[in-house]
């Protein structure tokens, strides 16, 4: 039985089907006819095991279309998709949808992955990207929206002894170079605000900030510096950090 004849034109190439992680019934899906010059983003869902398909693009631009979407394991409603150019995010279950582009450059996103607590997508031409920590998208919702503050609960960090050489200098300033696993990969040192040095890999990705990343919501820009206090069970202050940063 076809059921889909009078919701999506013929000859829809069907990319990604995306059974829901919490509701029986529930799947996703996206297609695209671009092989037909049709560029229209093309994503669905079905409440009711696939008798009935409600069309869900809304925000994707008209050219921008789509390949693949994918379920947020952990909130219900939280959905991604790639287009021919980015990454979007839906936070209603695909009512409606927003760029989740960052640093992504305009590239074809072929599949998107969620891995614990990381999104990863899979590029034409570009490699693998992974945004790192999706806990703040798992908690954003209107009550954050509103609050002229909100703190949100950071994701269970490892704590782990570095490698013997990751502090020490690179020499020169310029093009450097690090033998790892018999081969010599090439990078170059910056300061951080803090004074201390990082290296940055030459032809190869960034890994997320080490420790623990606490993240904020603002409703209206600052307009003084902001202040984060930790403090223990008791109440004593462990440490404070600002965001004007050091004075050095």
């Amino acid at each position: 039985q076809n059921v889909t004849s009078d919701v999506w034109p013929e000859f829809l190439q069907i990319s990604t089907v995306e059974p829901s992680p919490f509701a029986a019934g529930t799947v996703y899906l996206a297609g695209t006819r671009n092989k037909a010059n049709d560029f229209q983003p093309y994503l669905f869902k079905s409440t009711d095991f696939g008798q009935s398909w409600q069309q869900i693009t809304a925000g994707i631009p008209d050219h921008d279309f789509t390949r693949v979407i994918r379920a947020d394991p952990v909130r219900e409603g939280l959905l991604y998709a790639g287009t021919e150019s980015t990454v979007y995010v839906s936070l209603d279950d695909g009512a409606s949808w927003q760029v989740l582009a960052g640093n992504l450059p305009i590239v074809p996103v072929y599949d998107l992955r969620v891995k614990g607590d990381d999104l990863i997508a899979g590029t034409h031409g570009r490699s693998f990207w992974i945004l790192d920590d999706l806990t703040p998208l798992r908690q954003l919702d209107e009550a954050v929206l509103a609050a002229p503050a909100a703190l949100f609960a950071p994701r269970p960090t490892l704590r782990v002894r570095p490698w013997l050489t990751e502090d020490w200098g690179g020499g020169a300033a310029g093009k450097n170079y690090y033998a790892i696993f018999a081969d010599f990969v090439g990078f170059v040192e910056e300061e951080t605000p803090q004074g201390t040095k990082r290296r940055v890999f030459l032809d190869a990705g960034e890994n997320a900030p080490a420790g623990a990343l606490i993240h904020y919501h603002l409703a209206k820009a600052p307009a003084k510096p902001i202040t984060l206090t930790i403090v223990d069970s008791e109440g004593n202050e462990v440490n404070q950090f600002s965001s004007k940063g050091p004075d050095w």
